[in-house]
């Protein structure tokens, strides 16, 4: 249950959001009953701030009012936070303010200014409150929008608040590469924020320090690749997270990661062939880098060429693997090296691929 004590919900207004515990029964434990009243609480919140500033805010119990009518209520203490993230698009024609999911996304309403960190120039700002890391679980939601999509997205400075305070603005916590590495889209789809909603969430758990297997360490690779501005070092970094989804063996690795992107992606002959191509020569590239080899004799056309033509080539090559692996269930496969390895062969001997797949693991329930 709960309840707004306020007469205005201003910029400026102290209310009181009271928030009740559900008695304690065999069926429903407490702690359940909590995350369940936290969630709503904190979507509550979401909905009638859209993105503007909580002077203050407190949450109060009503178990007095609970006990006065003879009914027992447990005690808790209650943590929520509020995080969001500023960034810059050059446009949307999503209706704002809008919800997906745990995340909503609006238009930034204020100017904040803290030691430096300023807000005026972020136009728009995504926030959440779920129970944990919500910056981790914003930097997933924002790399499955990547991950969707080639939009160019330049991220800000963050915001969070404990309700109960004024919060604080972290600064940008890392600047996206000048070459935005196959990202030059003006324009954020719904499309890419629907799919953010689904793979969000499992983008977030893959990408935590404790997660160790091919695909979240594939994932790490892309990700962090976006962000180097050495254009050689990114290439050899998406270069390896190419290798982490599609090679288990260590000879003829060229080979066998052409032959595994090109069955993986390709629909039929013809679009195998240019993908294994494609690879091959990518992986060249990629070599000479490593090696200290020249790419063309000319230094300054060799740099116009990896910046301009080869790395966001191999980026975009990534994203579609690591997109379609997140539509096709496929991410739980990878991180098994003996099972890839079957799965690989069989598409490689022509096997289609959701047969390959139904041999070599079982479907998740849709």
């Amino acid at each position: 249950m709960l309840g707004v004590d306020n007469e205005s919900l201003s910029d400026d207004s102290t209310f009181r959001l009271q928030l009740l515990a559900v008695p304690y029964s065999p069926k429903h434990t407490a702690e359940a009953d909590l995350f369940n009243i936290c969630d709503n609480l904190a979507h509550f919140i979401q909905e009638v701030s859209c993105g503007q500033d909580f002077r203050r805010c407190r949450i109060t119990s009503m178990s007095e009012r609970r006990k006065a009518a003879g009914q027992e209520t447990s005690k808790a203490a209650f943590h929520i936070e509020i995080t969001r993230l500023y960034f810059r698009v050059d446009k949307t024609i999503v209706a704002l303010p809008s919800r997906f999911g745990a995340v909503l996304f609006a238009r930034n309403e204020d100017s904040r200014c803290h030691s430096g960190v300023s807000t005026k120039d972020w136009p728009y700002c995504l926030e959440t409150s779920v129970p944990r890391d919500g910056i981790g679980f914003l930097q997933a939601f924002v790399t499955a929008i990547r991950l969707s999509s080639p939009t160019h997205i330049i991220e800000g400075p963050w915001f969070v608040m404990n309700l109960g305070s004024d919060g604080h603005l972290i600064p940008q916590q890392r600047s996206f590469s000048a070459s935005a590495w196959g990202h030059y889209g003006d324009e954020l789809l719904i499309e890419s924020l629907q799919f953010a909603t689904t793979f969000a969430p499992a983008i977030a758990e893959l990408s935590r320090n404790e997660s160790f297997n091919r695909f979240s360490n594939a994932l790490r690779l892309y990700t962090n690749a976006l962000h180097l501005t050495p254009s050689d070092i990114a290439l050899v970094a998406f270069i390896a997270s190419l290798e982490g989804l599609f090679t288990c063996a260590s000879q003829e690795l060229s080979l066998r990661l052409a032959l595994g992107v090109s069955w993986f992606l390709g629909q039929d002959q013809q679009a195998r062939e240019m993908i294994f191509d494609e690879v091959r020569n990518l992986y060249a590239e990629r070599s000479k880098v490593v090696h200290g080899d020249k790419i063309t004799e000319n230094e300054e056309q060799a740099a116009i060429l990896l910046a301009e033509d080869i790395v966001p080539r191999a980026e975009e090559l990534v994203r579609r693997c690591l997109k379609e692996m997140l539509n096709s269930h496929l991410d739980k496969l990878v991180a098994k090296t003996d099972r890839l390895d079957q799965f690989y062969k069989k598409l490689m001997l022509g096997v289609p691929r959701e047969a390959a797949l139904k041999a070599t693991w079982k479907l998740p329930p849709t």
